[in-house]
């Protein structure tokens, strides 16, 4: 009989998780962000870290496990609006490319577009063949596209959130299966809590090991990971209660109901 998966994302900022190693009696897996929530509704998970975005999706099914996740005070460097125009000349003409791979993130841009320009459109998304005016790119890919320096304007979406609520920008959080027994449960927490006591060697291991496959040097891959918080505190939380109003009153653009296509993740 196989283990319960305990999923990460693919990318750099969970790779100290994966170093940690598995929780007791499971074993980790990695999935986009978005398809962890799928994941997690089918019961093909145990534990997982999924955008808040899908948190709603979720109720009935699973529940947060501790104050654990992934934020951003302020720069996040791999969350990006890549674009030909500034941020603020972004509007409804403008061809839009978003990650295939996210929900926080491509949410957290229409929240901030819709801050600042609510008369102004909603950019549409690009069709097959189309030039691209901007492109949300995230994870890994985002941390590459940054390096190579190809688009004229890049926005940190984590930074434009602080700037407009002084409060960080919760992208994830642990939740657990209402499946998991008492005894997974406390596994679970076990091993988060065992984490957090190790965070700065497990970073500087993820550092040193896996820098490459973001494009970064091992020093920039540490400056990268100490940027981001996975063990929530009252501030952080704070800010995901913004996210969360924040979705409530600005509700997800009719047109774009269920469309979601893939940027250049490359360009």
């Amino acid at each position: 009989m196989s283990l319960p998966r305990v999923l990460l994302t693919p990318y750099l900022n969970t790779r100290p998780l994966w170093h940690h190693g598995a929780p007791r009696g499971c074993t980790l897996d990695t999935l986009a962000p978005r398809l962890a929530v799928d994941a997690m509704l089918r019961g093909e998970a145990l534990a997982a870290v999924v955008p808040v975005a899908g948190l709603p999706r979720l109720q009935g099914v699973a529940e947060l496990l501790g104050p654990y996740g992934i934020a951003c005070r302020g720069r996040s460097e791999s969350v990006l609006l890549c674009s030909r125009q500034p941020f603020a000349a972004i509007d409804g003409a403008t061809r839009l490319a978003l990650s295939a791979d996210s929900m926080s993130s491509v949410r957290l841009l229409y929240l901030l577009l819709a801050r600042r320009m609510p008369d102004r459109g909603v950019p549409r998304l690009v069709e097959a063949g189309e030039p691209v005016d901007a492109a949300l790119i995230i994870g890994d890919a985002a941390l590459r596209a940054a390096g190579r320096r190809e688009w004229p304007h890049v926005t940190d979406l984590a930074t434009q959130w602080f700037l407009a609520h002084g409060r960080p920008m919760v992208f994830a959080r642990w939740v657990v299966s209402h499946r998991a027994s008492a005894a997974q449960r406390a596994a679970l927490a076990a091993w988060l809590a065992a984490y957090a006591a190790r965070e700065a060697e497990l970073r500087a291991r993820a550092a040193r090991l896996d820098h490459a496959r973001a494009g970064l040097d091992p020093g920039a891959a540490a400056r990268y990971l100490d940027g981001i918080r996975t063990c929530l505190d009252d501030d952080d939380l704070a800010g995901q209660a913004i996210y969360e109003r924040e979705l409530a009153r600005y509700p997800w653009p009719a047109a774009l109901a269920g469309a979601i296509n893939h940027p250049p993740q490359e360009a």
